[in-house]
């Protein structure tokens, strides 16, 4: 089983939208970490089908922009050191880029600087 490229590994990582928002259904945006893109792509999903109105917002490294590459066409460079590796997608699967095209708001890249 692929750690992100499947339907039933994208459904289950949604229960965490669907968790959160039965325990805080004031919530008006999620703030999702982006590494292959399953966990936002099902949290995308399963938020909007309780909210439709929530916001959705990706955080992917700066020196990993795997999806903001596939969502403005882009081409810079993926790769660097890291302490985020969970969120260090070096590229994304196609069931990813569909369901993000128009689950997502906004995608934020975030700086890591060794100390």
């Amino acid at each position: 089983m692929h750690p992100y490229d499947d339907p039933l590994v994208i459904a289950g990582q949604g229960t965490i939208a669907l968790e959160m928002l039965e325990q805080a259904p004031e919530l008006d945006t999620l703030v999702i970490p982006i590494g292959g893109g399953g966990l936002i792509a099902g949290n995308a999903i399963a938020a909007r089908g309780i909210k439709p109105s929530i916001e959705i917002v990706g955080v992917e490294c700066a020196l990993y922009p795997a999806m903001r590459n596939a969502l403005k066409g882009e081409n810079r460079a993926v790769g660097g050191a890291t302490l985020a590796e969970g969120i260090a997608g070096s590229e994304l699967a196609f069931a990813e880029i569909a369901p993000l095209a128009f689950g997502a708001e906004h995608v934020i890249a975030v700086r890591i600087q060794f100390q």
